[in-house]
C-alpha cells in the first residue's frame, strides 16, 4: 500500500500572510519577519494531530526570498508552531519555483500520490500539471478570482480535529477520484 504524501505551503497556509504590505516590501526582506508570522492555530493543530496519526507522511513546503536569514527564520517558526516537522520533513524553493520540482529533487518522488496544500492558485495549477494532487487553501483572503476550479479546503473549523478529518477526507476523495485505490 502506498502513503500519500502531504506538502503543506507555510505562508498563508500555516502562518498569516501580511495582506497590507505589497508583495516585496521591504519589511519581509528583514530578519524576524517570517519567524514572527502568526500561526493559524488551527491549522497548525490540525497538521500536528494529522502528522501524530500517522495516516500520511506530512512534508512542509515554502517559498523563500534570496536573504540569508529567510530559511533559519522559517525553521524557528517550524520548531515553534509544528516541531513534529522534522529537517527532513522541510523543503525549501526559490520564490517562483514549481514546487512540484522541488519536491521531486528533494524526495526522488512525485506522482498522484504528493498531495499539495496551497492557498496560491499558481502553484496548485503547476502541481496538477506536473501530475500530482492539489488543494487549494482558503484563509480568509484569498479565492475571489476564482482561477481554481478544483477540490477548496477552507481554515474555518469549529476544532483542530474537525480540520485535520476535513483535510483527510479531501485528500481521500482526490485520490479516490484519480483511481487510486488502496491509499489511506
Amino acid at each position: 500500500m502506498r502513503k500519500p504524501l502531504l506538502f503543506v505551503d507555510m505562508d498563508g497556509t500555516l502562518a498569516e500572510w501580511n495582506t497590507s504590505l505589497p508583495k516585496f516590501a521591504k519589511e519581509i526582506f528583514m530578519p524576524g519577519y517570517f519567524k514572527d508570522r502568526p500561526a493559524y492555530p488551527m491549522v497548525a493543530q490540525a497538521i500536528r494531530l494529522l502528522i501524530c496519526s500517522g495516516a500520511l507522511e506530512v512534508f512542509v513546503i515554502s517559498s523563500v526570498i534570496d536573504e540569508p536569514h529567510v530559511i533559519a527564520d522559517k525553521n524557528s517558526w517550524l520548531d515553534e508552531h509544528i516541531p513534529e516537522v522534522d529537517n527532513d520533513h522541510r523543503i525549501f524553493c526559490k520564490c517562483g519555483e514549481n514546487k512540484a520540482h522541488k519536491v521531486r529533487e528533494a524526495t526522488g518522488r512525485f506522482d498522484g500520490y504528493c498531495v499539495l496544500l496551497d492557498d496560491y492558485s499558481v502553484n496548485l495549477h503547476q502541481w496538477e500539471e506536473s501530475g500530482g494532487t492539489a488543494i487549494k487553501f482558503l484563509n480568509g483572503i484569498n479565492g475571489s478570482k476564482g482561477s481554481w476550479k478544483g477540490t477548496k479546503l477552507s481554515r474555518f473549523a469549529s476544532n483542530p480535529t474537525e480540520l485535520k478529518d476535513k483535510l483527510l477526507a479531501a485528500i481521500v476523495l482526490e485520490l479516490h477520484e484519480k483511481g487510486a485505490r488502496n491509499y489511506v
